[in-house]
């Protein structure tokens, strides 16, 4: 006799075995009961920091310790965060040299707003917009495009949006506060020192 099809193994486990050719109706019910186990992500980092954030990428938000209720999704991104809240870093790189203090803070693209330790109640959109921004002097600042306000390091509440504007600002004696730069490459080469401390809107 050849074996066709063998519902049981003999222990109560399902098992099917053989081939051939069925035809017909097969009608009834079924139910099963036990455990199946968590679903897990790779590079989940679960366990960091407080217990509302959300954690995404190898070596995001390692240090955390008391932060909560942070999103940090992309590789290295706030990597070296500790106490932060509510700071939502989106990208590789992002916010990577960030230390403390970003709370409130939306950084989104690569290498945006890498070194961003201070940097408070801020808004930073594309690639490398604000990487080299540092000091909590810089908060309040709204950049949007790719490489706005890249080399800002001490300017506040800045407005710039459009590819490179004020992408060259940097800081010495003067901070260059409260600038309004919209558009392509606007305020491209603006220093504070020379071009006025502030308050421009071009």
């Amino acid at each position: 006799t050849t074996e066709v099809l063998r519902l049981t193994d003999g222990s109560g486990n399902l098992q099917v075995l053989g081939s051939g050719l069925f035809g017909g109706n097969v009608s009834g019910s079924a139910t099963s009961t036990g455990s199946f186990g968590v679903l897990k992500l790779d590079k989940y980092n679960s366990g960091l920091g407080g217990s509302d954030n959300t954690i995404f990428g190898i070596q995001t938000g390692e240090d955390l310790t008391s932060g909560n209720l942070n999103t940090l999704i992309g590789r290295s991104a706030g990597q070296n965060l500790t106490t932060s809240t509510r700071a939502t870093f989106i990208g590789s790189y992002v916010g990577f040299a960030t230390t403390d203090g970003a709370s409130n803070t939306i950084a989104i693209g690569t290498n945006t707003m890498d070194s961003g330790t201070g940097t408070t109640n801020a808004v930073f959109i594309g690639r490398q917009a604000g990487q080299y921004t540092a000091g909590g002097d810089a908060s309040g600042t709204v950049a949007i495009g790719h490489e706005t306000l890249r080399y800002n390091q001490t300017g506040r509440y800045n407005t710039a949006v459009g590819y490179a504007s004020m992408r060259q600002m940097s800081n010495s004696s003067e901070d260059g506060d409260s600038n309004t730069a919209l558009g392509y490459a606007t305020m491209y080469n603006f220093k504070p020192a020379s071009d006025g401390d502030g308050d421009n809107t071009v």
